[in-house]
């Protein structure tokens, strides 16, 4: 493709509507719903290991129109917007990436709760970590630096069924004064000089202050208080190359609109996890993979080889578009139907039918007055539908009529498992008259 031609495309790619009420609230509106499908593809394309990492990452961008600049002065690049990244210790797959939108200025600030010591940082570990291991069990080492690593956050994912490691700071609240003072190691003191405390209150919490050129100040749950000794040198003797050395869509392009770079970053991410899982594909195969240069290339012939039908209508995919996302004709009507109570006159309300699908039996489903007037007529029955996002902690982000006017397909792509739990049944009122 030439020069010319990616950028007239590049020229109309947009993926928000920029009038929609939730615009001005949040800060990552212009690529909200890329980053809502990709959540939900990472998670489900691998499953994390044993060891997890958690860090944060940079995406350059100078741009004065990007509300989520920040400043960070020991990064390479100073400004850009950052980003909590979820990754395997492992294989370095990125489970979740979450942007960080800065504060919030037109929240009210309020005191802490005494038993909240957890900061910034800490809370983005917690919050991350617990979407990312979403029906998955715990027993996990999470690693993390001292930008993160606090007495309360290892506490808190102890709490959790998870164990943590990382390098923490001398002046995080709680830590014990057992590190070094020195700022390196003296030519008297041997290297792996270490000093180790261990907590009372909670056994498993161990303190480690070590000296190798500089002193290193650390704190681990569930380890064990011996020494042991490691071996620093890879297996075959080499460092691990780096996942994206070759080619970087995000940063040989430079696009006017910041929400652009950043989708390309994302895009870049999207990239180096399909290679990774194709290693490991190929690996459990007994075949040798390819490197990342030869996997572009046959990425690239096979997605200059798609036609019209690959993008038609496809269950597996569907749920993966997020909101808001182009409306559809269908309008929810609210019901004229009132029934008087004791205490007042309340309009009737009926229960929706695709959050009783989802619901299971001892979930309590939900009510609603509104209808979609083609949903009825085409079924022969009242079809209830909401406005509303539920089913949050299964990580739904769609609302009942999306999910039945888009993602069902009006109701004629029904999974074969929600089909039985889906009924129409005709009011009584119409069946006698007829």
């Amino acid at each position: 493709m030439k020069r010319d031609r990616f950028e007239e495309i590049l020229k109309f790619l947009h993926f928000n509507n920029n009038e929609a009420g939730g615009a001005h609230a949040d800060k990552a509106w212009k690529i909200r719903p890329i980053l809502q499908a990709v959540e939900k593809t990472f998670r489900r394309g691998y499953r994390l290991g044993k060891v997890i990492s958690f860090d944060e990452d940079m995406m350059p961008n100078r741009s004065k129109f990007n509300s989520m600049r920040i400043f960070m002065p020991d990064k390479p690049s100073k400004y850009g917007t950052k980003f909590y990244m979820t990754c395997c210790a492992d294989t370095a797959y990125c489970s979740r990436v979450d942007i960080y939108c800065g504060a919030d200025k037109k929240k009210k600030k309020t005191r802490k709760a005494p038993d909240d010591t957890l900061g910034l940082g800490p809370k983005a570990v917690v919050r991350n970590i617990s979407k990312a291991l979403i029906n998955q069990p715990m027993k996990r080492l999470i690693v993390t630096d001292s930008f993160y690593s606090t007495v309360s956050l290892s506490l808190k994912l102890l709490e959790m069924g998870l164990y943590h490691v990382g390098t923490t700071r001398i002046d995080r609240l709680g830590w014990c004064p057992i590190h070094f003072t020195q700022q390196k190691r003296p030519k008297s003191m041997p290297r792996g000089t270490y000093r180790i405390a261990q907590a009372r209150d909670h056994p498993e919490l161990v303190a480690l202050s070590w000296m190798d050129s500089k002193p290193v100040n650390m704190l681990a749950t569930g380890c064990s208080t011996q020494l042991n000794s490691v071996l620093r040198t890879e297996k075959d003797g080499t460092r691990s190359t780096l996942r994206l050395q070759r080619y970087s869509i995000q940063k040989c392009i430079s696009p006017r609109k910041y929400y652009k770079q950043l989708f390309l970053c994302i895009v870049d991410m999207a990239v180096v996890n399909g290679y990774i899982v194709h290693c490991i594909t190929l690996k459990k195969k007994g075949e040798k993979p390819p490197t990342h240069a030869a996997y572009l290339r046959r990425l690239y012939i096979q997605l200059l080889a798609l036609r019209t039908i690959n993008f038609e209508t496809h269950l597996n995919a569907e749920d993966l578009i997020s909101v808001p996302i182009p409306r559809q004709q269908h309008t929810l009507v609210n019901t004229a139907e009132f029934y008087s109570s004791s205490k007042q006159h309340k309009r009737r309300q009926y229960l929706r039918k695709v959050c009783s699908a989802f619901a299971d039996t001892k979930t309590k489903s939900f009510e609603t007055s509104f209808f979609c007037q083609q949903f009825s007529d085409a079924f022969g029955g009242r079809g209830p539908l909401c406005l509303h996002v539920r089913r949050v902690e299964s990580g739904n982000t769609l609302t009942c009529s999306q999910i039945w006017h888009d993602t069902w397909g009006d109701g004629k792509s029904i999974p074969p498992s929600l089909k039985k739990k889906i009924r129409f049944r005709k009011r009584k009122r119409e069946s006698e008259e007829e």
